[in-house]
């Protein structure tokens, strides 16, 4: 055993031993037994919330032998001390006057795990051979559990403007789950974002992102937080087609005055549309041997200055890429419509609702006159668009176009080529918007 001070700190300790009270607790000779050792109350100090140190004291009259004697404490729940939840535990350490060991008369016992905010009952016990000696029961109540994290679930959400039902329900989780006071009080960083009401429903209100942040009642130090993203609905003649990458789509072509008309027609990388003289000596960067940009080593693609959908609708509009077109167009089933093709999307957007785009038939202009790629036999049932890239071949004369013809004679689709059209000519644009 090992001396420790007079005043005592309470540690944690594995219970040594459990036994039943009914045959370890002696059940007679309460007077006598008592007088020889007795039970300490116990300091607030050494009670815990999962965790106590007992104290045991012998009376003067009793000479401790720390080589034949055992010393302890019996403990649980049950005021009698005789039911299964009744344990017993060694004392860990004892102590005295001086360096004599008959003089040193308390001991004590670390215990744990004990449950939070419960009752307890104790008693200590002395044995000396066949003599199994105890003091009077005590009691003592472990503190309550406390609130140590407030976790918001989910921790990360997204709320669409698009959809009818703006909000998002958040909850949050406890630790530890036996703390008594689970209640929190929800509030925003960001009102003008999204708002919170008492219950942890949050509602959208406009493109951003807010904290949402859930305070412990018992301890305002303690809370938690979700960030919540508020995405904006469409812009103004967007069609959300469900695609993975999230983009938008216009409605109609650049410069139409509707889904069903073709719109204006555009030398590659100018912004201002023409009608015909779509020839090398009109267009804005000159010719083949004399190109002023876009020689392959000074752009990759359309730079956002040159771009004629962002010229005209602004925000994040743009001439598409090739990719984009091929996402639109593999994700969509294209049926031939009275004037065009008919493009319905295979997934709802985020509204929750199938959308359909228009690709009006139309050529695009050499020079001055309306040209459909003879390449096809499709005749005049055909769709040109540009798109955001241009070609080294050629010294750079070509810019891309995705072009749209009919297959086997019944099905319309996408060609599997990306036709090379010369950049002065004119071909129509139809903008792509990206969110973010």
């Amino acid at each position: 055993m090992k001396r420790i001070s007079t005043a005592v700190l309470a540690l944690m300790a594995i219970l040594s031993s459990t036994v039943s009270c009914d045959k370890n607790s002696p059940q007679n000779d309460e007077d006598h037994i008592s007088s020889i050792v007795f039970t300490q109350e116990i300091p607030e100090e050494n009670i815990g919330i999962d965790n106590a140190t007992l104290l045991g004291e012998i009376a003067d009259s009793y000479q401790f032998d720390n080589e034949a004697d055992e010393a302890g404490f019996y403990y649980g729940t049950d005021p009698a001390l005789k039911d299964e939840s009744t344990q017993k535990k060694q004392l860990d350490s004892w102590w005295g006057e001086g360096d004599d060991p008959s003089l040193w008369k308390g001991f004590k016992a670390e215990i744990s795990p004990l449950k939070g905010n419960t009752v307890y009952y104790y008693r200590a016990y002395l044995i000396r051979g066949k003599a199994n000696m105890h003091g009077a029961i005590m009691s003592f109540k472990t503190k309550p559990y406390k609130v140590t994290a407030v976790n918001v679930v989910p921790p990360t959400a997204t709320i669409k403007l698009a959809r009818e039902d703006k909000t998002i329900q958040l909850s949050v989780e406890i630790i530890p789950d036996e703390a008594p006071v689970h209640d929190v009080i929800w509030s925003s960083k960001n009102t003008d974002i999204a708002t919170v009401d008492d219950n942890g429903l949050v509602s959208g209100i406009a493109e951003g992102q807010a904290e949402i942040i859930a305070t412990s009642v018992e301890d305002p130090e303690i809370f938690g937080k979700c960030t919540v993203t508020v995405l904006p609905p469409p812009p103004a003649g967007a069609v959300d087609m469900g695609l993975q990458s999230g983009k938008y789509w216009y409605e109609k072509d650049l410069g139409a005055s509707s889904p069903e008309s073709p719109g204006a027609y555009f030398a590659w990388a100018e912004t201002e549309a023409r009608s015909g003289n779509f020839d090398v000596s009109h267009y804005k960067y000159g010719g083949p041997e004399s190109f002023t940009k876009y020689k392959g080593t000074d752009y990759l693609e359309l730079s956002a200055a040159d771009d004629a959908a962002k010229e005209a609708l602004g925000g994040n509009w743009r001439v598409p890429s090739e990719y984009e077109w091929l996402e639109l167009v593999s994700n969509c089933s294209i049926k031939k419509s009275e004037n065009g093709l008919l493009l319905t999307a295979n997934n709802p957007g985020e509204d929750g609702q199938i959308h359909t785009l228009f690709l009006p038939f139309a050529g695009y202009y050499k020079e001055s006159t309306i040209n459909f790629d003879e390449t096809s036999h499709a005749g005049k049932e055909k769709c040109f668009y540009w798109t955001n890239s241009y070609t080294y071949y050629g010294n750079y004369i070509y810019a891309n176009a995705r072009s749209f013809v009919l297959y086997n004679h019944s099905t319309y689709g996408p060609d599997k080529y990306t036709l090379q059209l010369r950049r002065w000519y004119g071909v129509r644009i139809r903008p792509i918007y990206r969110k973010y």
